[in-house]
């Protein structure tokens, strides 16, 4: 049987965070380093994480990029802002998947944020990327981070940003939606 500080915590967590609508209107990444791309709509009151607390993060877009071709491109998970926050997944892609002179090209990402303690975040981020023209060369990458000694005192939102190095990406995002699954 849950406790009443856990059954508390989930009360005050499904009041807030629960049925918002995905975020539009993202502004593309054209410049180098880390950029948000949206923050959940509500944030995660302080001190209300117990363990056990699930959220998911989806989004989608196109990419360009133009001749050379960016040497990095990262995906990453905040706990809280880019600025003030700490990173609970990162995932850089590998070179492979950086082609030169495309245009317009598909990507979707998928993240599990799954909370262990109050302190500790096991958080998945699965991409599919186009690395060459046409769905033949679709793959998908994952990546898995376990994050302990987290700050969850203050109450924060989760942030999708991304990042790229080198010259000549612009990544469009169309939609991210960030919902709390338990």
């Amino acid at each position: 049987m849950a406790s009443d500080k856990a059954y508390d915590t989930k009360q005050r967590l499904d009041a807030r965070i629960t049925g918002v609508p995905a975020i539009l209107g993202i502004t593309d990444v054209t410049t180098t380093g880390t950029k948000t791309l949206a923050a959940s709509a509500d944030t995660i009151p302080a001190a209300a994480l117990a363990g056990g607390e699930h959220f998911e993060c989806d989004a989608a877009g196109t990419f360009s990029t133009g001749n050379p071709a960016p040497t990095a491109i990262s995906f990453f998970v905040y706990y809280g802002s880019v600025a003030t926050g700490t990173q609970i997944n990162g995932f850089v892609m590998p070179a492979a998947g950086l082609w030169i002179s495309a245009s317009g090209q598909p990507w979707t990402l998928h993240a599990d944020v799954v909370w262990l303690s109050a302190t500790e975040s096991v958080v998945t981020i699965e991409l599919s990327w186009r690395t060459a023209a046409g769905i033949a060369s679709s793959i998908r990458w994952h990546n898995y981070t376990d994050t302990t000694a987290v700050d969850t005192t203050t109450a924060r939102s989760l942030t999708l940003a991304a990042a790229f190095t080198g010259t000549g990406l612009t990544l469009h995002t169309d939609y991210v939606h960030w919902t709390r699954k338990r």
